[in-house]
């Protein structure tokens, strides 16, 4: 296979997967959803990552999530997340993706992650490889053991490998990745210091927060490009407000910032706990602060 290319500039949300409690997706809320998004500047869509709770549903709801979100693409990126808790399932996802004709298909290795040696995380996304042409965006996060800087120059020479999605808050690993494979997509995870994975050399970012702030996120990579450095840091600052008031609760509190201002935001699967009154009003107070 040839190395493949694609640009991959911007920010993108880890979009929300939205379900019922059958966990059937509800296809008019993703759409409204999306429209959200592509209205306020982002670029497209990380579908079925952690925060699209892919690692907890269904192989079938991802499938349903994934084709709801091709019907409302436009001129949407689409990145297809297919890892998933064993190397079969993660197949039949890259499959579908691939049949659905997404942009780009990205993954974690199987959830045991800690539990797999450098050569073996390598040897995953070279598997991947194997089974499609599509252009292939690795997720490498904090879980990894080895050495991530290792890790990731190898699986650059992966042959449709274009990319990583980098969630680590060591910024000297987005340099030196970026300095040394200069064409390489660079994808910043952390929601809290965009700004700074940008001047690190990351091309863009994919994040959980950017469903809720569409238009802050876009903000923050478009003033960076512009050079205002000013009031792209005002735009990371008023993103941090949010983040710090719901860091560390699970998925449904971040959905239920979008439920208070009109969102139908489906359900979230046990045992994730709903949010009570007491953050109900401290979530409506902080978002009539922002």
């Amino acid at each position: 296979m040839k190395k493949q290319t694609i640009q991959l500039k911007g920010v993108y949300s880890a979009l929300f997967t939205i379900y019922d409690e059958e966990l059937n997706v509800k296809k008019g809320a993703v759409h409204k959803l999306m429209k959200y998004h592509q209205e306020n500047g982002l670029q497209g869509f990380y579908v079925g990552g952690n925060s699209g709770e892919g690692m907890v549903l269904p192989v079938k709801t991802r499938m349903d999530m994934l084709e709801a979100v091709m019907e409302e693409k436009k001129d949407s990126t689409i990145i297809s997340h297919i890892g998933a808790a064993t190397l079969q399932d993660a197949t039949e996802l890259l499959k579908h993706a691939d049949k659905c004709g997404v942009d780009v298909i990205s993954s974690q290795i199987p959830v045991c992650i800690p539990a797999y040696n450098d050569d073996e995380i390598v040897e995953y996304y070279r598997y991947l490889s194997s089974m499609t042409d599509k252009p292939l965006l690795a997720y490498i996060n904090g879980l990894i053991k080895g050495d991530v800087y290792d890790v990731a120059g190898q699986i650059m020479d992966i042959p449709n490998m274009i990319g990583v999605k980098m969630t680590i808050p060591n910024y000297y690993y987005f340099e030196r990745l970026k300095t040394m494979n200069p064409d390489m997509v660079l994808l910043n995870g952390p929601d809290e210091s965009l700004l700074a994975g940008l001047v690190m050399g990351a091309d863009g970012g994919i994040g959980t927060s950017y469903n809720i702030l569409p238009d802050t996120v876009a903000d923050i990579y478009n003033y960076f490009v512009q050079g205002d450095m000013d009031k792209a840091l005002v735009a990371q600052k008023k993103l941090n407000t949010l983040i710090a008031s719901v860091a560390g609760k699970n998925i449904g509190h971040w959905k239920f910032f979008l439920e208070l201002i009109g969102f139908d935001m489906g359900y979230t699967v046990a045992p994730a706990t709903k949010v009570d009154e007491t953050k109900r009003k401290e979530y409506e107070k902080v978002l009539g602060e922002l």
